[in-house]
């Protein structure tokens, strides 16, 4: 599998990427409008009000970590999806 790839690929999926160098034909899936960014709308919204319950000013430590964890777990199971699918495209 090319790491490299990959990397490109979700990166430019995840907007985690300067647009001069995105890979060209992959969306930007947290573009305003798309499912993603509507999401995120709503886990920001729900990290706030959770904040404000537990009266953290900035953030919470374990909440930031439940979300870092979460997103490492995504990660890697895109890491895996796009692997699979050279696999099975007979890539």
């Amino acid at each position: 599998m090319q790491a490299e790839l990959w990397e490109q690929v979700y990166t430019s999926l995840t907007c985690h990427i300067s647009e001069p160098w995105r890979m060209p034909g992959v969306i930007n899936a947290f573009a305003d409008g798309t499912k993603c960014m509507q999401l995120y709308g709503k886990m920001r919204n729900a990290y706030d009000r959770l904040c404000d319950r537990l009266g953290v000013v900035d953030e919470d430590e374990d909440v930031e970590c439940i979300i870092r964890c979460y997103m490492e777990m995504e990660r890697e199971l895109c890491r895996l999806m796009f692997a699979y699918g050279q696999q099975f495209s007979g890539k």
